[in-house]
C-alpha cells in the first residue's frame, strides 16, 4: 500500500452519475499523473469531497501512503490535510489582499516569512505561470485566465505531495493548457507530487500522463499512456 499516495477500496459515494462504478476502487501511484476524463465539477462532487478533503465515505476505504485518517491523532491528520492540494471551479481570493499576498498566505503565516521573502522563495514557479506582473493587483481586477492560474499558484507554493484538480470554470481557458503542463512538468521534476486531473478532454496532458480513466458502464475504462517510473517506495521515504 506504500506504493500509493491515494487508495480508495469499494468506496460507496452518494449522487454519482450512473456510468461511474459503485462502489469505487481507483488507486493513484506514488508521483505517478493520472487524468480522469469525461469529468466535470458537478458530476461527481461527492467523489471531489471525500478524496481532496478527507470527508468520510458512505462505505468502503480511503488511504492516503497508505494511512486511513480514522487511525490518526488531531497533529496527524492536520499534517495529512497540508499534504493535499485541491483546485476547483469556484475557489476564491481573500478581496482585500493583493495576488502575491493571497498566494504566500500560508507560508507568511506558518513560517513567519514576509511576503517578499516567500515571493523570492518561488521565482520559478511565478515565472511558470507568468504572474509577476499581476502580483500587486487585487482580485477583483485580474482576468479570469490570470485568476485561475493564482489559484493554482497559491496551492503549489506549499509544495503539496497530492494534488488533484479539476479543470474546468471560467478560467480554464485553451490558453492555460499550455502554461499548466510546463508548470506541472517542472514541478514534478524537482518534486515527489502524485496528481490526479480531471476534466472533459485532457488529451493536451497525454504526453505528462502516465494513465487515463474514463467512467463507462459502471466501470473505469483504463488507457496506459506511458510507463510508471520505476522507483523503489524507500525512495519517497526518510531513513532518519
Amino acid at each position: 500500500m506504500l506504493r500509493y499516495s491515494l487508495n480508495m477500496n469499494q468506496v460507496a459515494l452518494p449522487g454519482l452519475p450512473p456510468h461511474w462504478p459503485m462502489p469505487l476502487d481507483l488507486q493513484l501511484g506514488l508521483n505517478e499523473v493520472l487524468l480522469l476524463e469525461g469529468v466535470g465539477w458537478n458530476d461527481a462532487r461527492s467523489f471531489w469531497q471525500v478524496a481532496a478533503t478527507l470527508a468520510v465515505p458512505l462505505g468502503g476505504e480511503v488511504l492516503y501512503w497508505g494511512q486511513s485518517r480514522d487511525n490518526l491523532t488531531r497533529p496527524g491528520l492536520f499534517h495529512l490535510r497540508k499534504q493535499i492540494a485541491f483546485i476547483s471551479a469556484g475557489q476564491v481570493f481573500l478581496q482585500h489582499l493583493n495576488l502575491g499576498e493571497n498566494i504566500t498566505l500560508s507560508l507568511c503565516y506558518h513560517r513567519e516569512i514576509t511576503v517578499s521573502q516567500a515571493l523570492a522563495e518561488h521565482e520559478e514557479l511565478l515565472d511558470n505561470f507568468d504572474l509577476k506582473p499581476f502580483l500587486d493587483w487585487l482580485p477583483a481586477q485580474l482576468p479570469p485566465y490570470i485568476y485561475w492560474r493564482g489559484i493554482w499558484a497559491r496551492e503549489l507554493v506549499k509544495e503539496p505531495e497530492l494534488v488533484l484538480a479539476c479543470l474546468e470554470g471560467p478560467g480554464w481557458m485553451k490558453k492555460n493548457q499550455e502554461v499548466l503542463e510546463e508548470a506541472l512538468a517542472a514541478y514534478l521534476a524537482e518534486s515527489q507530487a502524485a496528481f490526479l486531473l480531471a476534466g472533459q478532454d485532457l488529451s493536451y496532458f497525454y504526453p505528462l500522463a502516465h494513465r487515463s480513466l474514463r467512467p463507462v458502464s459502471g466501470s473505469f475504462l483504463e488507457t496506459q499512456l506511458q510507463q510508471n517510473r520505476e522507483r523503489s517506495p524507500v525512495t519517497f521515504f526518510p531513513l532518519v
